[in-house]
């Protein structure tokens, strides 16, 4: 029985557009990575920290185009460290390892003055009889509001 061998190493990183990643802007947000498929069969999961992290951010990624492409989290783009992602690959035996490493620097800046972090947005949205707080990001339901009566 042959057993895949992938080696743990560093891999060019591209935008959605295919440009080459060499940088990073501080604030800049909803920015995105793909990485060549390069004999992966299923979409890894990227965790993205950098040195201040307690924890990495786990986001999955989908094929497109012959890459797997993942959202760089807007937490890490607020700030002015270089951003660390393992691409963390599953096998057929529910094992797990991390196949791929990239380091992007991040070039700092001041924060725009009309700047909105868009995971603190959040909207009124009536449903049925309840009204709930809603993050238009995620579409997740924060907060029902009561209804005085």
């Amino acid at each position: 029985m042959s057993q895949e061998v992938i080696k743990m190493f560093t891999i060019p990183c591209y935008d959605i557009d295919g440009n080459p990643i060499t940088r990073l802007v501080q604030w800049d947000k909803n920015q995105k990575i793909a990485i060549p498929e390069s004999g992966l069969k299923d979409e890894p999961y990227f965790h993205f920290c950098n040195r201040r992290s307690k924890e990495a951010i786990v986001v999955s990624s989908v094929r497109s185009g012959g890459n797997f492409v993942a959202d760089i989290p807007n937490e890490l783009l607020q700030q002015p460290y270089p951003i660390i992602i393992y691409v963390y690959a599953y096998s057929n035996s529910n094992s797990a390892r991390t196949v791929y490493t990239i380091k992007i620097p991040v070039t700092p800046r001041l924060k725009p003055s009309d700047y909105v972090d868009s995971n603190s947005v959040y909207h009124y949205v009536r449903l049925g009889n309840s009204n709930y707080i809603v993050n238009p990001i995620t579409t997740k339901k924060v907060t029902v509001v009561e209804e005085e009566e």
